[in-house]
């Protein structure tokens, strides 16, 4: 099935994590713990959906003082809510899932791709930029990572962090999480989603495997970065459930370079 790493659609778990069902709503399974000192670009989005309190709900990446990178989905709760800027703040500088330690920042303006769309057979565009009302101070925990113009090819190992589900089973990472994934072409990863939902497998993707089952995003973890040669090359968008039974699924940064750029 599938998943959004954030919400559930239909047949896909999304990493927000996606994919036995869509949960906008991913995790990172079979990744050991991690701290903010190795990852600094990491930042997370909370949300408040219509008054019930600011929650996590996705991950996202540093771009510059006053923006962070993530999946658009995951500031959409459902087809008739979309998230207002005064709903949505972002943590940096923390290790941990609730933000503890770590400073809040609210939001100025939410950016989504123009051309952003999402149902049970196509997703296009799942990108946003939220851009925040006061710029971040950088320090050792708190920095920006730069935008990956170049497509990461298959074969190529990459590093990938968020503070998802950490089991099938609901187990929420409190402690933000990584993994090494290889990229695999995108004929590959079609053929392992011809039946399930191949429309979903476009060239704006990028696929990665895990070297063992059982490994990758799940719920939770969407918006979360690609990190490769110090730079972010992809956003988590959705997998396949039970989480790390399949490839995990992000958005190319290369195929959005000049759109980020330009609203950052």
């Amino acid at each position: 099935m599938k998943t959004l790493i954030a919400v559930v659609l239909a047949i896909l778990f999304f990493t927000s994590t996606s994919c036995e069902e869509i949960e906008k709503s991913p995790f990172v399974v079979g990744g050991v713990d991690t701290s903010i000192l190795d990852h600094p670009y990491m930042a997370g989005i909370h949300v408040n959906w219509q008054g019930a309190g600011f929650v996590p709900f996705c991950g996202a990446s540093i771009i510059t003082r006053r923006s962070v990178l993530t999946a658009a989905h995951c500031l959409v709760r459902n087809a008739t809510h979309q998230a207002s800027a005064s709903e949505v703040r972002v943590s940096v500088g923390s290790s941990y899932r609730l933000g503890t330690g770590g400073m809040f920042y609210d939001v100025f303006r939410l950016i989504r791709h123009p051309e952003y769309f999402l149902d049970n057979d196509y997703i296009n565009a799942d990108v946003a930029v939220v851009r925040l009302i006061w710029p971040l101070v950088f320090s050792r925990i708190v920095q920006p990572i730069p935008l990956g113009d170049f497509r990461v090819e298959a074969g190529n190992r990459v590093m990938v962090t968020g503070w998802g589900f950490v089991g099938n089973e609901g187990q929420v990472a409190t402690r933000m999480q990584r993994i090494l994934l290889t990229a695999i072409t995108n004929l590959r990863c079609w053929w392992i989603h011809r039946n399930i939902i191949p429309a979903w497998v476009t060239p704006e993707m990028v696929c990665l495997l895990p070297d063992h089952p059982n490994r990758g995003v799940c719920g939770g973890d969407s918006g979360g970065p690609i990190e490769f040669n110090g730079h972010v090359v992809g956003i988590a968008c959705w997998t396949l459930r039970p989480c790390g039974s399949g490839p995990s699924v992000y958005v190319r940064v290369s195929e959005h370079y000049q759109w980020i750029s330009e609203n950052v």
